[in-house]
């Protein structure tokens, strides 16, 4: 009996040791296409604010207005996003479910190219090859309205949430998962600097 006991227990050890692995990555999996599902609701919510604004989007960060509002591209996007959700769930698409750390509303967990600041969004060219949005680790690894494609601070990248690898929206409302070397080569999916920087000047919502 306590041989039987013992290869039964010997079994399920042998079980849990490959079944926890795959469930890892599969929860692994799981984040990424949540992340992908969030980045494809804020790509249609850039596309309605250039709409509404003579076909330019916003810069990716302001500052604080009169009011005390912070405010960043975030802001700007949420009556835009996934059809005007209620406040509480803006957390929901602006952040990776597999940040570790979140310090949202203060920073997003997508960071804006920041070469495209108040760029006509239609105008910019090889919107199928440039970037929107990128993952981003940033200060204590919580995020950063900006990213840059030099990954020094405070636009660092996060190229590995997912495997490695790290999830893109671009231009054209597509949404990748690619490994950082793919963003720069054979083709440079950041674009070039187009010099619209206006910092310093939040909306006076």
């Amino acid at each position: 009996m306590l041989a039987e006991l013992l290869v039964v227990l010997a079994s399920l050890t042998i079980v849990t040791a490959l079944l926890v692995p795959a469930l890892a990555t599969g929860r692994g999996k799981a984040r990424s296409i949540r992340c992908c599902n969030n980045l494809g609701q804020v790509g249609p919510a850039f596309a309605a604010y250039a709409g509404d604004h003579n076909g330019r989007i916003m810069q990716r960060y302001y500052g604080f207005n009169c009011q005390g509002v912070e405010i960043g591209y975030d802001e700007l996007l949420n009556p835009y996003v996934a059809g005007g959700a209620a406040p509480t769930n803006f957390a929901k698409w602006f952040t990776c479910p597999a940040q570790k750390q979140i310090d949202y509303p203060h920073v997003p967990g997508y960071g804006m190219n920041w070469y495209y600041d108040n760029v006509n969004r239609l105008a910019t060219p090889r919107g199928n090859l440039t970037i929107l949005l990128a993952e981003t680790r940033g200060p204590q690894n919580t995020g950063s309205h900006r990213a840059d494609r030099n990954s020094n601070f405070p636009g660092e990248l996060d190229s590995q949430r997912h495997g490695g690898r790290a999830n893109y929206l671009f231009f054209d409302g597509h949404v990748q998962t690619a490994a950082w070397d793919e963003t720069i080569r054979p083709a440079d999916w950041w674009g070039a600097d187009q010099s619209a920087f206006q910092t310093n000047r939040p909306p006076p919502f």
